[in-house]
Parts: C-alpha cells; sequence; structure tokens
C-alpha cells in the first residue's frame, strides 16, 4: 500500500536512508534506497521528520510526541508525549570543540498555535523548552548556523523568522 513521504533524510556517510511518513512509521534503506523498511515507532499518527545523528542514535517528531532510537531505528521509545504537534528537528554537532556540547533541537505548536522549541545538549535524556509564544505564528522549521552553532533560526509557515544568536537562550 502507499505511504506519503514526510521528509527524507541521507546520512552523508553511509548508504543509510530514512523517510518519514504520514502513517506513524519510518521507512528505512541501507542500500542507498534500493531496497525499504517499515520501522513502527509505536504511533499511528504523522511522523513529520525523522534525524539520526549517528548511526545508532535517531529521533522522530510526530504530531504528539518526540521518539529517540539507539539502535539504528530498530525499536524506538518516546522521550516526550504532550499535546504539541512536532514539526522539525535539527543537531548541531561541535566538531573541533572538546569543550563545547552537541545539542538538538525539536520545534512544535499547540493547537491554539504557540510555537515552543525544545533543546536537548544530552541527545535527550533532558529537555529545556523555549517559549516561544510572543512569536507567533507557527514556526515548523529549525535549523542551526554558524561555526560555533550559537545562531539558530526558526522559521514559520507564514514568512516569520525567529533569529537567536544563543541557541535560543
Amino acid at each position: 500500500h502507499c505511504q506519503t513521504a514526510q521528509r527524507i533524510k541521507k546520512r552523508p556517510d553511509t548508504n543509510i536512508i530514512f523517510f518519514a511518513t504520514t502513517s506513524g512509521n519510518v521507512y528505512k534503506s541501507t542500500d542507498g534506497g534500493n531496497t525499504w523498511s517499515a520501522k513502527n515507532i509505536g504511533v499511528t499518527s504523522i511522523v513529520n521528520d525523522v534525524y539520526f545523528v549517528d548511526p545508532n542514535v535517531g529521533f522522530a517528531v510526530t504530531t504528539n510526541s518526540i521518539r529517540k532510537t539507539t539502535n539504528g531505528g530498530e525499536t524506538w521509545f518516546p522521550l516526550l508525549t504532550t499535546s504539541l504537534t512536532f514539526r522539525d528537528i535539527a543537531y548541531y554537532e561541535n566538531v573541533g570543540d572538546p569543550g563545547g556540547n552537541n545539542v538538538i533541537y525539536f520545534t512544535g505548536h499547540s493547537t491554539t498555535n504557540a510555537s515552543y522549541l525544545y533543546r536537548s545538549y544530552d541527545l535527550g535524556q533532558t529537555l529545556d523548552s523555549i517559549d516561544m509564544r510572543s512569536g507567533k505564528p507557527v514556526f515548523s522549521s529549525v535549523y542551526t548556523l554558524s561555526r560555533n552553532g550559537n545562531v539558530l533560526i526558526n522559521g514559520s509557515d507564514v514568512g516569520m523568522v525567529a533569529y537567536s544568536t544563543d541557541r535560543g537562550n
């Protein structure tokens, strides 16, 4: 049967490709897209994005949760379940700075269109919530820029952009 792809992500250092679907699955290819296998992440809602920080550790965002895998997408567990709809994932890997922190961001919004940004410096062990309510509309994408990872851009569906030079603090 047919699946609608939400986002497709390829790990730059492998032939592994993942795509998120509208059916609660993540599809995985280990041969550059020639063959695919469905990985049930434990939800029936839309999976809006998927991102792997290495071949084993990955994250998925759904209409009501952030999920994590530590075994290459074979099994998934919830990090956070809430009434928010999560839309996007961004990861900043602090290469070359032994004292620096890697950081992963998740963007989401409530049913009243209040935007939120969640951030983790420890691959999801703890999540900080950054309330973006003063910046309506709904922010649907998040990007990290700059060599030191301090610049964070959060984009909306209607052209509004929130910009931070201190990782969202």
